[in-house]
């Protein structure tokens, strides 16, 4: 299955570069709950979790998808709307580190 090769391809990955944590967006419904979607990637992350022995933060990726729309032209491809994405949902997720970090100083 897809998600099998997904997997692999991701524990290759963790094992070459010796990866300790991954962020995962969690696509919660706009009322901020856990659909359909969101049940799925959390199945997936805790298996990631079980067979990698590895930390994974996961952050609220609402809206990503629109605001990378806002920043490409209409006929861009969907992988590279999925790459902005993904740089919003880390820029996302290192902003709010930062912000705890600040809080303890």
């Amino acid at each position: 299955s897809n998600d099998k090769k997904v997997k692999e391809k991701l524990q290759k990955l963790i094992n070459e570069y010796k990866i300790k944590k991954i962020v995962v967006g969690i696509p919660y419904t706009l009322k901020g709950e856990v659909g359909i979607q969101a049940k799925k990637v959390i199945n997936f992350v805790e298996d990631i979790v079980m067979s990698a022995g590895i930390e994974v933060d996961c952050i609220d990726e609402r809206y990503t998808t629109k605001i990378s729309l806002k920043l490409l032209e209409k006929n861009s491809k969907s992988k590279i709307i999925d790459k902005f994405s993904a740089s919003i949902i880390l820029k996302d997720y290192l902003d709010s580190r930062k912000r705890k970090t600040k809080n303890y100083k």
